[in-house]
């Protein structure tokens, strides 16, 4: 019979090698060798309340394990052990699988060089030293250690932006959270509409918008708003700020008074009181959405990269403001566009052996960056004479919507690095030169 658990000796001589390679005496907060580590390695397996970490020297030599507790005194006295080790806090080296949150900004703020490693490659490379597929908190931590001695060539370590462009971040990425969780409640409003009062939908052609949802909350029901007067309705609109409210009044009132779905009273009760429910959830949502939108624009006014990415056709504030929060403004990140192009995933894989040769979309990237230049790249077409000819050529030669999206980015990506390095606004004059200097008049922008 095939076996279908680890035994308990197996799991007896797992444990065994993990204590044989990696457990050493704790760390001290002196130095209790004598001599300082000319380079420290550090691997965090973090987690929510406990993390484990590996010293390492970068000969390979296990220094110390341990735990630290996941609080400000945890953290501090972890850190004070760390720096008792070397002469200098750039001679730290850390690697961890996450690149933000309060230990990496505490790690950062210390002077530390932070490596953050996808843990897809740390998964990888954890079957290196063990086949069998064991794991523990302590083996991904030795792991991470581990790789800062014989691969950190391969990463990059992470380059903390200015507060305003951390702050940004923040707050365009939560805003595109908030933007998420209201389709969500607008899908939610249009399914309960969809079972009590499906003719509500045809009033309007987008069910969430203010004027709709306030209809909705004052007349609840089809025979609420079927016995509602021509000339409330009008009163109604137009103190909404409805376009057209005479005309769209007499529309209303007109569809209300031909014959409807015939829907049982339990289920208009009961349905009626969740549309409310999420009605005044989607009319609070919209409120802080705009008041997110306000703070984003006042905070974008204060950065000095604001006016390079509102000078980009179609960038919008809160574009402007995803771009400056997600690229950053540490201009040591990006100095090479390629690798600004992985990152934000416009770039594909290419797979090749022998005389086969594969394009693959690239999934492994960074996700709000790729949105940001997704929405930016769609964004260009109706303000940018040759992005749309990009895409429409694109579109010939049978690539799909948003591959062509894809690939407009890609090439807006490389202009946007150039301004970003050069501290220049967008300049489409500038561009065309460019294209005829470099020998591509036409729509080849690598």
């Amino acid at each position: 019979m095939a076996r279908q658990m680890t035994t308990d000796k197996e799991t007896r001589l797992e444990r065994r090698s993990d204590r044989r390679l990696l457990v050493m005496p704790r760390v001290v907060t002196t130095h209790t060798r004598g001599r300082w580590e000319s380079v420290l390695l550090v691997g965090i397996d973090w987690a929510d309340k406990e993390h484990v970490y590996c010293l390492m020297d970068d000969a390979g030599t296990t220094l110390a394990t341990g735990t630290v507790e996941h609080t400000a005194e945890g953290l501090e006295r972890f850190m004070n052990a760390v720096r008792a080790r070397v002469q200098t806090p750039n001679d730290i080296l850390i690697a961890l699988e996450t690149p933000h949150g309060p230990l990496v900004g505490a790690l950062l703020d210390q002077g530390f060089t932070v490596y953050a490693i996808n843990p897809k490659a740390v998964e990888r490379h954890r079957e290196r030293f063990r086949v069998a597929g064991a794991k523990s908190d302590l083996r991904d931590a030795w792991v991470l250690a581990a790789l800062l001695r014989t691969d950190r060539a391969l990463y990059h370590p992470l380059t903390p932006d200015s507060d305003v462009a951390q702050e940004l971040r923040a707050l365009t990425r939560d805003r595109a959270d908030l933007v998420r969780t209201r389709t969500m409640l607008s899908n939610q409003l249009t399914a309960c509409v969809k079972a009590y009062f499906p003719e509500f939908l045809t009033l309007f052609s987008d069910p969430d918008r203010p004027v709709a949802l306030a209809l909705l909350q004052a007349f609840p029901t089809r025979e609420h708003l079927q016995a509602a007067p021509r000339a409330e309705l009008e009163t109604f609109l137009r103190r909404h700020r409805c376009p057209h409210s005479r005309k769209r009044a007499a529309a209303i009132h007109e569809r209300m008074q031909a014959p409807g779905f015939h829907i049982a009273s339990p289920i208009v009760r009961a349905k009626a009181r969740l549309a409310a429910t999420l009605v005044a959830q989607l009319q609070t949502l919209g409120e802080y959405l705009d008041a997110y939108e306000r703070e984003i624009q006042r905070v974008l006014r204060l950065h000095p990269d604001g006016e390079l990415y509102l000078s980009l056709p179609g960038a919008a504030d809160v574009l402007a403001a995803r771009m400056v929060g997600e690229l950053g403004d540490n201009r040591d990140r990006y100095r090479d566009p390629n690798i600004a192009q992985c990152e934000a995933g416009t770039a594909p894989v290419t797979k090749k052996s022998g005389s086969t040769r594969t394009v693959h979309f690239r999934r492994a990237c960074i996700h709000p960056l790729r949105e940001t230049l997704w929405q930016f790249a769609f964004s260009s077409l109706r303000r940018c004479g040759w992005a749309q000819a990009y895409y429409n050529q694109a579109r010939k030669r049978g690539k799909k919507h948003a591959e062509a999206i894809r690939m407009l980015g890609n090439v807006w990506l490389r202009i946007i690095i150039a301004i970003r390095r050069n501290r220049r606004p967008y300049d489409e004059e500038v561009l065309q030169k460019a294209r005829l200097r470099h020998g591509t008049p036409g729509l080849c922008f690598a």
